[in-house]
């Protein structure tokens, strides 16, 4: 998992081009509609996020709108982070003795179940049963998937 960590430089640069961009677009926003109204658009206009950096200060700042935008921002920001810290944490059990387990439980209730109940002839072909056996491999894919959420789920709650 390591390459991982080779993510977080290029996500969050590309997370301040698009807060740059978002920024413009805003801005082209504030023109259009308040252009013709210089002292509004003036009091709108200009906003540089903190989260830039300094290269952007001779912008001034938007009064108006720059709590909210530097909020957005923020909460985006700390999103994008949290996304990243879950990455590093794979998503697969590593409890492989507690899933083995919790699989071939999991099989045998389900071959069980089948087995006490039986399939109905209108199942298949008239006249004709399918065993257990014929559906093996559903019966394990429904067991590996209920025993990984069930593994999961341990998990997640420990944590």
């Amino acid at each position: 998992m390591g390459f991982v960590k080779l993510w977080e430089d290029p996500a969050m640069s590309c997370f301040r081009d698009i807060t740059v961009i978002l920024t413009n677009t805003v801005d082209g926003f504030v023109n259009h509609h308040f252009g013709r109204f210089r002292q509004l658009e003036k009091y709108i206009r200009y906003y540089a996020p903190a989260s830039l950096g300094s290269a952007y200060s001779e912008l001034g700042s938007r009064s108006l709108i720059e709590p909210e935008m530097d909020q957005y921002i923020q909460k985006a920001s700390q999103a994008l982070q949290k996304t990243l810290q879950l990455e590093y944490f794979p998503l697969y059990t590593q409890n492989t003795h507690y899933f083995r387990s919790k699989k071939k439980w999991w099989i045998t209730k389900y071959e069980t179940f089948t087995r006490g109940h039986g399939l109905q002839a209108s199942d298949g072909v008239r006249g004709y049963t399918p065993t257990v056996y014929e559906y093996k491999k559903e019966l394990e894919v429904m067991a590996e998937v209920q025993a990984y959420f069930q593994v999961s789920y341990k998990v997640r709650t420990i944590v």
